[in-house]
């Protein structure tokens, strides 16, 4: 009964745009790391430095993002 409601309200998460835009970015990073991996394995492209730093402040955005959707205790 109420125990459960409570359980499952505890449980449940409020949608934050903080939060879908740190997925968001999360996986242009890993896409951006995965294309430089694969420049830098075929020697496709002189700009794999450029996508890896782009990658890693991608990565930090999205860490940004997540760590302002957290929920204050």
């Amino acid at each position: 009964g109420s125990l459960e409601t409570t359980t499952r309200e505890q449980q449940h998460q409020e949608f934050s745009i903080a939060r879908m835009a740190g997925a968001i970015v999360q996986a242009v990073a890993i896409g951006l790391l995965g294309w430089s991996l694969l420049d830098f394995l075929f020697e496709a492209s002189s700009m794999t430095l450029l996508k890896i730093t782009l990658a890693g402040v991608f990565q930090l955005m999205a860490l940004t993002a997540f760590f302002l959707s957290r929920e204050k205790p």
